[in-house]
C-alpha cells in the first residue's frame, strides 16, 4: 500500500517537477484468511465505492491509518530517493518502506482484482498486473532506520542490485491521498 504525501502547499502536477516535491510511505501486505477488524471492514466498503477510474471518495472518521497500521513499527523502515511507480515515474519521490507489513485479509486483497478497474483505452478493465518491476538503483543508496541482525528475513541489496527482498508483496493498488487536511481515496 502506498500513501501519497504532497510537499506543503503544492498539488501532485507541481510536486511531481520538485526532485522531493512527494513523499511516499510504503508498505507491504501479507495476507491472512481472517483480520477481523472494524478499519478492514470500512476499507472494503470504500473499495467498493471507487471502482471506477477518477472516482473522488472524502474519508470520514471511520477509517483511520493509525488503525489501519496498528502492527506497523513506524520506527522501522528504508529510505531512498527515487520515482513514481506510474507513468511517467518522475523523479520527485522521497520513499520511506516500512519493514513490517500491514495484515489484510484475503477477501480485500481479492477486492483489488474483482472490484477496482482502471481505463485501458476507452475500455474498463480488472485491476490486474499492475506493478512495476525493480529499477536499478542507479547509485542511490538506500538508508535503514535500524539495526538487522544476521539472520534477518529482509535483505537491502548491494549498490550493484535493485530490490529490498521480503515475504510480503507490496501493493500499489491503494493510493491515498494527503494534501493538508483533505484527503481523498483515488484510483
Amino acid at each position: 500500500m502506498h500513501i501519497v504525501h504532497t510537499k506543503n502547499g503544492m498539488n501532485l502536477t507541481d510536486a511531481k517537477n520538485v526532485s522531493d516535491g512527494i513523499a511516499v510511505l510504503g508498505f507491504f501486505i501479507d495476507i491472512l484468511d481472517s483480520v477481523n477488524t472494524s478499519q478492514m471492514a470500512s476499507l472494503s466498503k470504500l473499495l467498493q465505492q471507487v471502482s471506477v477510474p477518477g472516482t473522488k471518495l472524502s474519508l470520514n472518521s471511520s477509517l483511520s491509518l493509525d488503525g489501519l497500521l496498528a502492527n506497523v513499527s513506524r520506527t522501522e523502515y528504508y529510505r531512498y530517493l527515487g520515482s513514481l511507480t506510474t507513468p511517467t515515474c518522475d523523479e520527485a519521490v522521497v520513499w520511506t518502506v516500512f519493514k513490517n507489513p500491514i495484515y489484510v485479509p484475503r477477501t480485500v486483497v481479492q477486492a483489488f482484482t474483482t472490484s477496482l478497474n482502471y481505463n485501458v483505452s476507452g475500455n474498463l478493465e480488472p485491476m490486474v498486473n499492475n506493478f512495476r518491476p525493480p529499477q536499478p538503483l542507479n547509485g542511490r543508496q538506500v538508508q535503514k532506520s535500524f539495526n538487522m541482525s544476521p539472520s534477518a528475513n529482509s535483505t537491502v541489496a548491494p549498490s550493484t542490485g535493485s530490490t529490498v527482498q521480503s515475504s510480503g508483496i507490496l501493493c500499489a493498488s491503494l493510493l491515498l491521498l494527503y494534501q493538508g487536511m483533505a484527503s481523498n481515496v483515488l484510483c
